[in-house]
């Protein structure tokens, strides 16, 4: 694909002020010349385009490819820097007429995708890390709790074996690859992430045992496990567990079948 907004827009013409529907554009963007089916999809991670509406008006465009810019506009879905008038910005429409894409003149071998909340990096980020404090709080807990478990239900041992397994084995999982990936994803292209059919085994393992501490909330307030605090507090930290797994299957760092 090829794009080239001098083509659109001759260079003689000047921009205008802001026409309304500035808020039509706001929103994230990911580029689209990237891996789809294999964990290389997590090299997006760190590679989403935020657009906003700028203070002094026009659109503020922060991330990769971009960096920080100031845009204003210069014809209907076309925007220039405001320190440089050979730096653009374009926007494509779907049929009906909803942006869907953002363009770049200095990058026009890629396109970047319209992405819901959802999909964003960020959504995904906060998931990690509120996963990573409560995952290293219930082994904390666990620890501290070893001379009370022979007193503990089966049905309770059970449950709470569940949520340790999950816990230590994700943060296993995200403490690897989190060290593999510290070295650049420009460098992870060629030398790859050392044991990764492992890891995502791991992280596949880890998936189960999340899905069974789930399964075990039905038991846990039918049975009457714990204090009403308990159960409460069981059931978020398994939906979380959950919710943390199907982040990482979101960007195929599930199973060994993604390598």
């Amino acid at each position: 694909m090829h794009f080239e907004v001098s083509e659109i827009v001759p260079r003689s013409r000047t921009f205008h002020k802001d026409a309304g529907a500035l808020d039509d554009f706001v929103g994230t963007y990911r580029w689209n010349r990237r891996g789809h089916t294999t964990w290389e999809k997590s090299y997006a991670f760190l590679g989403d385009v935020t657009v906003s509406r700028h203070t002094d008006g026009g659109l503020l465009a922060k991330g990769s490819r971009v960096g920080v810019k100031h845009f204003v506009r210069l014809a209907e879905d076309v925007f220039r820097n405001i320190d440089n008038s050979e730096d653009r910005i374009a926007f494509g429409r779907d049929p009906d007429g909803n942006v869907s894409h953002v363009f770049l003149k200095h990058y026009p071998v890629t396109a970047g995708v319209r992405i819901g909340l959802l999909e964003k990096a960020s959504t995904h980020r906060i998931i990690l890390w509120l996963g990573g404090f409560v995952m290293a709080a219930v082994v904390i807990g666990a620890l501290l709790g070893i001379p009370t478990w022979s007193r503990r239900r089966p049905g309770e041992r059970i449950a709470q074996g569940l949520i340790l397994a999950a816990s230590v084995l994700s943060l296993f999982f995200l403490y690897r690859l989190m060290g593999a990936m510290s070295v650049g994803f420009g460098e992870l292209i060629f030398r790859g992430v050392p044991g990764l059919s492992l890891l995502l085994t791991i992280s596949f393992i880890a998936g189960l045992l999340s899905l069974g501490a789930l399964a075990m909330v039905v038991p846990a307030w039918t049975t009457g496990f714990w204090s009403t605090y308990g159960r409460v507090r069981y059931t978020l930290t398994a939906i979380l567990l959950v919710t943390l797994s199907w982040s990482l299957w979101y960007w195929n760092l599930v199973g060994p079948w993604n390598t």
